[in-house]
């Protein structure tokens, strides 16, 4: 299946103009008379990026900092009017570099790194010597003696954390204080049922990337998804299936192996040089998405014309510690591809995940149930496979809906096989397509939405009047939403929102008789639920 990247319009102005820091300190701040002297004119007050506690001017907001907002630049005047004996002069003065400069540089909030903790997939669950949880655990739970269900499981770490001289392993991350306004932080074992969540301690050595958890409260036969929480900051891991079996029951296998996928932006810009000189005359937004643990590669230096990081902090060129620009961790889940099911390992022509449950329902049955999803990880990648989803199912009364715990335990066969398979509640996954851009050379923009957070925002357009969206009605009129979300106002199209509609890439130019199932709400298929 091919998709496209896709374009938001941007208008960018190139400002070309130079400032030196002036001789006099604002009252009680220090002077920094040094910094870009290569670039300075004679002129008192900076028309480029500054700072308002300090005498500076700069080409770019430096690392550490941001542009900040109206509301943080009035914060920030107010802290530093707040001890000042002229007051009204000091907060005249500030007025006035914030209306000259082209923005005001603000110190970055210290934060506990999210999304930078993946649990490995080699975990295991062991008691008294034996295996608990499904997952080739056999021969490591042998050598353990634990009289209560014990999870063993160690983790990978993003660079935010690695290279970060206050945390730097995975006890630092939960339990290091890091001046971020929150005390006595910890981390815990989140676990979830479909229901209910529950929240267990952790113990982790100190300098390590491996701990270990009581799972006590696990109920038999049935899946949970877990992941790591620090519970002051509310930084977040990855997540993992777990599922407790009784020990007749173990096998060589687990549920399904999951990954969330993230969602960024890239910025083309188009334009001329001249003199040395960049001018900007438009832009375009596009979107790309990548799988959990697989950053993609940083874009080659000396291009001014195409970013995918925020230039404003990181200067022009791309690394692989910068951030990537607009991140959305978790936007959505797949099942992950380096399970080993998802492979055709006997050469049959069939994903053995599928051959499974094909062998297993033996009812004459062809099973093709999960498929492929493939995009653009970056500007320069190509397609490229970031996991499988399943396909929708279709309910006695043509209504698709995705499977969760009641399907599971209905008794019918397949679904059966599945709660082994899968074991934890899916939701609806759809690709959007935005509206034309006013840019006629930029290409489509496509964008992935799961249906926990389609469902907050949909609408449908009938005699220019906009509508929210219910499943009946998905199900007969197109379905639209703005872009970026607000979930507060979703039908309230803000300045800086685009038209996104779902569709379903079936060959409506062929008069062949049709072999796919398309959903009525035209949802691309089902993947696990993340909340």
């Amino acid at each position: 299946m091919r998709y496209f990247t896709s374009i938001i319009l941007i208008l960018f102005l190139l400002t070309s103009l130079g400032c030196v820091p002036n001789s006099n300190p604002r009252k009680g701040k220090k002077i920094i008379s040094d910094f870009l002297k290569s670039n300075t004119v004679d002129t008192n007050i900076c028309s480029l990026y500054t700072r308002l506690e300090e005498e500076v001017c700069y080409a770019n907001c430096p690392d550490g900092t941001h542009v900040g907002t109206d509301s943080e630049i009035n914060d920030e005047i107010d802290l530093l009017v707040q001890n000042n004996p002229d007051k009204s002069d000091l907060r005249n003065e500030l007025a006035n570099i914030v209306s000259l400069a082209n923005g005001i540089c603000i110190e970055n909030a210290i934060t506990r790194p999210t999304n930078q903790v993946w649990i490995k997939n080699n975990f295991c669950g062991c008691l008294n010597g034996k295996a608990f949880i499904m997952n080739n655990c056999e021969g490591f739970c042998a050598a353990k003696n634990d009289h209560a269900p014990t999870l063993y499981a160690s983790v990978d770490l993003g660079t935010d954390i690695l290279l970060n001289d206050k945390l730097g392993n995975l006890h630092n991350w939960c339990k290091k204080e890091i001046d971020d306004g929150h005390v006595a932080p910890d981390c815990v074992l989140e676990l979830f049922d479909g229901e209910n969540t529950w929240s267990v301690q952790m113990n982790i050595p100190a300098g390590a990337n491996n701990f270990t958890a009581d799972l006590s409260l696990l109920a038999m036969d049935k899946t949970y998804r877990a992941q790591i929480k620090e519970v002051t900051s509310q930084a977040k891991s990855d997540y993992i299936q777990l599922r407790r079996m009784p020990e007749e029951n173990i096998t060589d296998q687990t549920p399904l192996k999951m990954t969330p996928v993230s969602q960024y932006t890239c910025i083309s810009r188009s334009g001329v040089i001249q003199d040395g000189d960049n001018f900007y005359e438009n832009a375009t937004k596009l979107h790309y998405f990548f799988p959990s643990g697989e950053l993609p590669a940083p874009l080659p230096p000396e291009n001014d014309f195409l970013f995918c990081h925020d230039i404003n902090i990181h200067g022009s060129n791309d690394g692989p510690t910068i951030p990537r620009l607009e991140l959305v961790p978790n936007s959505y889940a797949l099942w992950n591809k380096t399970d080993t099911r998802f492979y055709d390992a006997n050469n049959d022509g069939k994903l053995d995940i599928n051959k499974e449950i094909e062998d297993e329902l033996n009812d004459g049955s062809t099973i093709n149930l999960f498929q492929p999803m493939s995009y653009n990880t970056s500007p320069y990648s190509g397609q490229q496979l970031l996991g499988y989803y399943m396909q929708s199912w279709i309910g006695d009364n043509g209504r698709p809906f995705c499977p969760g715990q009641t399907n599971y335990d209905s008794g019918i066969p397949i679904f059966s096989i599945l709660k082994t398979k899968v074991g934890i509640d899916t939701e609806a996954v759809w690709i959007a397509k935005r509206e034309p851009s006013d840019l006629t050379s930029a290409p489509d923009d496509y964008i992935f939405i799961r249906e926990t957070v389609l469902k907050k925002i949909w609408f449908y357009v009938e005699n220019g009047i906009l509508h929210p969206h219910n499943d009946e009605t998905s199900m007969n009129k197109t379905i639209m939403f703005f872009h970026p979300f607000d979930e507060n106002a979703p039908l309230t199209r803000k300045s800086d929102q685009y038209v996104y509609t779902v569709f379903h890439q079936e060959n409506s130019d062929s008069l062949a008789p049709r072999t796919k199932i398309v959903a009525a709400d035209k949802r691309l298929g089902c993947i696990p639920k993340l909340d």
